[in-house]
């Protein structure tokens, strides 16, 4: 996927502002942009709504299962990375799952996810690689992250300290968009299954959702 490639399809699915991100813009900048359009965000992502979010979220329940077999559904934790307003946070609940934490970011788009009343907690921050001090290490079940995982949103900096927020045994599932010259390459869906603690991330981890879970998104 070329730069112009990549460029078509988030504005295809996330907006023009979005698509305006770069390496380059600064978070104080990414705050303001996300205020000002937190309001409207949800119309604005209608589109992604049927083929992005809720194929997502269901490529987690169905690694769950396989991980968390004996969990009730309403213990597993899960954490939503880059939450915006909450529209994973939806099809989560849709499929039974009610512990959730939103992390983003944008106070603005949290205030509207908390209207959605999906999640019970709340962490406003960014995501760049540094510890979380609010988040201790394995206290996730699962982490699922959309549309921020993009360069100049959350870059591949961030995945040591996402894979520290889940415990052993954990899962993820998320999609990197990116183009050729990005240290993953072009675009990366992933979904990782029991994580193994001595594991790190890295290319393998690449795996079984590629374009089965929603391949209009690439």
């Amino acid at each position: 996927m070329d730069e112009k490639q990549f460029k078509v399809s988030l504005t295809k699915y996330f907006g023009e502002k979005t698509a305006k991100i770069t390496k380059e813009t600064t978070e104080e900048e990414i705050k303001r942009i996300y205020a000002a359009r937190s309001a409207t965000y949800d119309e604005e992502h209608s589109a992604a709504r049927s083929s992005y979010f809720k194929p997502l979220a269901e490529s987690l329940r169905n690694a769950l299962k396989e991980v968390k077999q004996d969990k009730p559904m309403d213990q597993i934790k899960i954490i939503d990375v880059g939450a915006g307003t909450g529209l994973i946070g939806v099809e989560l609940k849709k499929l039974g799952y009610t512990n959730l934490c939103a992390l983003d970011i944008s106070a603005e788009m949290l205030k509207e996810a908390k209207k959605k009343e999906v999640y019970t907690e709340f962490i406003c921050t960014s995501l760049n690689g540094q510890p979380i001090p609010q988040i201790e290490s394995g206290q996730f079940d699962a982490l699922i992250c959309g549309g921020a995982l993009i360069p100049g949103l959350i870059g591949s900096s961030a995945f040591v300290e996402m894979i520290r927020m889940v415990q052993t045994g954990g899962s993820f599932a998320g999609v990197y968009r990116g183009t050729g010259t990005d240290v993953f390459g072009e675009c990366v869906p992933w979904l990782i299954v029991g994580l193994d603690a001595k594991e790190s991330f890295s290319r393998s981890f690449k795996a079984s959702v590629v374009e089965e879970i929603c391949p209009q998104c690439f």
